[in-house]
């Protein structure tokens, strides 16, 4: 519980977002985050390195949870589309993978979310051929619905808000935190 005015320097953001699209963020880890790590290592002889976002992006990182845990509660309030890969990155001669699982692309438990399919690896997700490629035609068209309901949501958010600073409401439930530390 928090005054009217808590978090009053993010309440525009949260007011006026509508949706969010993920493309192949790995929300419970990637695989083979410790290949990343080794090239790190590796670069750290020619070059300053840090290894601190490939920890946070094992899988069953404590950091990727509290990111999650913070999310799901807003999540009903924000349309959210998670788009995973279905091909595999080739990593070197003969080896290639699937980088960030749908199992991790995909977040359950998320209220008012789809999950779409990206017929395309990782490192290609979002690199279209033109506007007559499948993938992009299917992001395009969700993105098309969500312009078509963005505008009546972020207006309805308004009015609310304006209805609750007129009412000079003492306390207000708010759980949107947007903290981000790395390390």
């Amino acid at each position: 519980m928090a005054t009217v005015l808590h978090n009053e320097h993010l309440k525009a953001i949260k007011l006026s977002t509508f949706g969010i699209l993920f493309f192949g963020t790995p929300h419970q880890g990637g695989n083979d985050v410790s290949r990343g790590k080794r090239l790190v290592d590796v670069a750290s002889v020619f070059y300053h390195t840090s290894d601190v976002l490939l920890n946070h992006l094992e899988k069953d990182s404590e950091w990727l949870e509290t990111q999650l845990e913070q999310y799901k509660p807003i999540s009903a309030e924000i349309f959210t589309l998670f788009c995973f890969e279905s091909y595999p990155t080739s990593l070197k001669v003969g080896i290639s993978r699937i980088i960030v699982p749908k199992s991790s692309a995909v977040v359950p438990g998320v209220v008012n979310a789809e999950a779409i399919e990206v017929r395309k690896s990782h490192v290609s997700m979002v690199k279209f051929k033109d506007n007559l490629d499948d993938d992009f035609q299917t992001v395009a068209g969700h993105i098309d619905l969500m312009v078509e309901k963005a505008q009546d949501k972020v207006v309805s958010n308004w009015a609310q808000w304006d209805e609750v600073k007129a009412i000079g409401a003492e306390v207000w439930v708010d759980n949107f935190n947007v903290p981000l530390e790395l390390d």
